[in-house]
């Protein structure tokens, strides 16, 4: 459990270490002109890609995002167009959007990471396709992944019956791989960690586009090592409220994809968090100056929302 101090609280954490070189610089400018590309062209997701900080480091591969910031490694984005950056943006905000970190519970990492990245590839061309059927892509340039390699047995179904899917046929590549570390030196955990990594190897090169998966898996690992489960639920939540706000302010308008205008249901379920939680939470999110605020426990155990 990490002891996170008012400030790193209210700016939001920065998972990894920012670079402050003259690439990282330049590339820190050239992403915040195509994230504002996406809010003047995209207008449902204007707050919600403008809500997130931008960071350059080098300690992830490519690029992904947390709740609050959008992190990518210079060096990868370099070597991007700018309708390609565009597109990476619009998938880490899909990943977000969707609850992909959330939804994980205690499924395999490996497996659960590459359902979402079919998944996100998925709902980002049904949602730039939604729109511009309604005619309100005239003027945007963005470059999505190919789709052409996801099998159809995983459109139009919920990432949780992407990921099941996939997770048979992981665990018919276990069975049929060779056991190792016998006769090797290496004991029964070593040996299954080996067979484990080279099923999820293959499963990769069957089903992913690897050239375009982004580095999620990395942000997730380091989002759950560095939040206590308080402060997860906590942002988990900020964000969930935030993407039900931008549903209510633009439905009206016609300006919410059809994809995730299904979502409103899930998004308006009264969030199951203690009170006591909610209010330590405001109070240190709005406080500017003055004494510490000390929050007295009391013995009550309401939740937001009813039980």
């Amino acid at each position: 459990m990490t002891d996170i101090g008012f400030e790193a609280f209210k700016t939001g954490i920065s998972l990894f270490k920012a670079e402050e070189d003259a690439e990282a610089i330049g590339q820190i400018k050239r992403m915040a002109e195509n994230k504002v590309h996406l809010i003047l062209h995209l207008p449902f997701f204007r707050g919600l890609i403008g809500a997130l900080d931008l960071v350059a480091t080098r300690q992830i591969e490519k690029f992904a995002a947390d709740y609050r910031r959008l992190y990518f490694n210079p060096d990868y984005t370099k070597e991007q167009t700018d309708r390609d950056l565009r597109g990476n943006l619009l998938h880490s905000v899909i990943h977000l959007i969707f609850q992909h970190i959330r939804r994980k519970g205690s499924r395999h990492i490996p497996v659960w990471m590459l359902a979402t990245e079919i998944n996100a590839d998925l709902l980002s061309e049904e949602t730039l396709n939604d729109l511009e059927n309604r005619h309100l892509l005239s003027k945007l340039q963005l470059n999505n992944a190919n789709t052409d390699y996801i099998d159809d047995e995983f459109k139009d179904v919920p990432v949780e019956e992407v990921y099941e899917k996939l997770m048979r046929e992981f665990n018919e590549m276990m069975e049929q791989m060779p056991d190792s570390g016998e006769g090797e030196g290496k004991g029964y955990g070593e040996g299954m960690q080996e067979k484990e990594e080279g099923a999820g190897k293959a499963i990769a090169d069957k089903h992913g586009n690897l050239n375009a998966q982004c580095s999620i898996e990395q942000v997730l690992e380091e989002f759950n090592n560095t939040m206590d489960q308080t402060m997860e639920e906590m942002e988990q939540n900020r964000w969930q409220q935030k993407v039900a706000d931008e549903v209510r302010k633009n439905k009206d308008r016609g300006l919410v994809p059809s994809s995730i205008e299904s979502l409103i249901d899930i998004l308006n379920e009264p969030a199951k968090v203690d009170w006591r939680q909610l209010l330590h939470y405001h109070v240190q999110a709005t406080v500017i100056s003055g004494p510490p605020v000390v929050i007295v426990p009391m013995v009550v155990t309401t939740t937001v929302g009813g039980s």
